[in-house]
């Protein structure tokens, strides 16, 4: 009943939007247009490339419209689809039909200037993907999107008040979709098929629930509604499977106390009360990315919402994450790459019989690649022998008898941030003759 009503309204729409034996002027690229409102509007378009830049002026007057149907059957024509549209903003109102079953058409770009759209503008165009709504849009009038099966973006601006019926009918990609508070009606079947919509928050001014608007969303799990309802026809939510969790900001009384219609679809699903609405605007504050080190953990660049406190990956709020998620771990430090060897140094008798002898560590001991501070300690040998701390120089004291000394020496790095301490054990052989 609710299609053949759809087929009916298409039908009376196809016979208003036949135009009338008109004389039109026309542009070498094939655009017609007449005089309206001292500037013209665009009537039809008969020419041939897929491709349209709409002029925002033509022969010194403003053009102010589009037309019912203007761009709606030039394949009539022998003309291709069209694959692009380019609205210049000097038009203030697009009457109804205007784009109707352009499949190849992949985004449009309704200028700010508009001020008004008619109905079934974008429907049976099924390879729709992005649209930009006007900042100064009332309404989206009845089958607005009707059968744009690929749309996955569309901005709802500030100032709608109004979703008409059958508005998003079918649109099975979209998957959210972000309604401003000054929303007051939703109206019959507007979101019927959406079948990838998981999510849905109820503007705060909407009162009254009507039927069948989510009818067919397969894939609704969760609902926010607020305590402002009235009233509701429970068939809003008629054939919505995963739908399992309604988050409602009012009491149990509060919900009891709605006036509820029809058959009861809700029988299933969870109702929590005295709930919070999730966040509709993000204030976002960015936390900048800081690479780990061996001493501290790092993190991804993310963002958080100072208003509901939430953490996202994107600084559109789409992908929620968590601080947990986005911490780097710390990082294991390095084996520190210090070498050592001891060499064999000679000493002659005459002169350590009579003083004290200093040997520098560079001429005792090769050290390389050390990463940290350098220290050395002595682990075995003649009592005789010392070794400097810090230096590493080796003193051989006063009255060391001839003979062959093995000095065992441990060489320490005290590493670094990245790098591990790391020791060896050198032998240093003192030779007194």
């Amino acid at each position: 009943m609710k299609k053949t009503l759809s087929v009916l309204l298409s039908l009376i729409m196809l016979i208003a939007s036949v135009p009338m034996l008109v004389l039109a002027d026309e542009t070498d690229d094939g655009i017609c247009y007449v005089d309206y409102n001292d500037g013209v509007r665009i009537y039809s378009y008969k020419g041939t490339s897929p491709v349209v830049n709409i002029p925002g002026w033509i022969n010194g007057k403003k053009v102010l419209k589009l037309n019912t149907s203007a761009f709606s059957y030039v394949e009539s024509n022998n003309t291709p689809y069209l694959t692009s549209v380019t609205i210049p903003d000097t038009i203030t109102e697009i009457e109804g039909v205007t784009f109707r079953f352009q499949e190849y058409l992949t985004e449009i770009s309704f200028p700010d200037s508009v001020t008004s759209i008619g109905s079934q503008t974008a429907s049976f165009c099924t390879r729709l993907k992005s649209v930009k709504l006007p900042c100064n849009l009332k309404e989206i009038m009845y089958e607005f999107f009707y059968e744009c099966n690929s749309l996955t973006d569309v901005n709802i601006p500030d100032g709608v008040t109004k979703i008409g019926k059958w508005a998003f009918y079918n649109c099975s990609s979209l998957k959210e979709i972000d309604l401003p508070d000054c929303v007051t009606l939703l109206d019959n079947y507007c979101f019927q098929g959406c079948t990838s919509l998981e999510k849905f928050v109820m503007p705060a001014s909407v009162k009254y629930i009507y039927p069948s608007i989510f009818e067919g969303c397969t894939n609704l799990k969760c609902v926010y509604l607020n305590n402002n309802l009235k009233s509701m026809y429970r068939s809003a939510f008629k054939d919505c499977p995963s739908l399992t969790d309604i988050y409602y900001t009012g009491s149990e009384e509060e919900w009891n106390a709605l006036t509820f219609y029809d058959d009861d679809y809700l029988k299933d699903v969870t109702i929590h009360f005295n709930s919070k609405m999730p966040c509709r605007t993000h204030a976002m504050k960015e936390i900048t990315a800081k690479k780990a080190t061996t001493s501290s953990t790092g993190n991804n660049k993310y963002y958080q919402c100072t208003v509901c406190g939430k953490y996202f990956k994107d600084k559109d709020g789409k992908t929620e994450t968590t601080v947990e998620a986005e911490t780097l771990p710390k990082l294991a430090k390095k084996a520190n790459p210090l070498t050592a060897k001891g060499k064999t140094v000679k000493i002659k008798y005459s002169v350590v019989k009579k003083k004290n002898v200093t040997i520098k560590r560079a001429d005792a001991i090769t050290v390389k690649s050390a990463k940290g501070t350098v220290t050395y300690s002595k682990i075995s040998g003649p009592k005789k022998v010392s070794v400097s701390k810090k230096s590493g120089n080796i003193k051989i004291m006063k009255g060391l008898a001839k003979g062959t000394y093995k000095v065992k020496i441990k060489v320490k790095a005290a590493g670094t941030s990245t790098y591990k301490p790391g020791s060896k054990t050198v032998t240093v052989t003192i030779k007194v003759k």
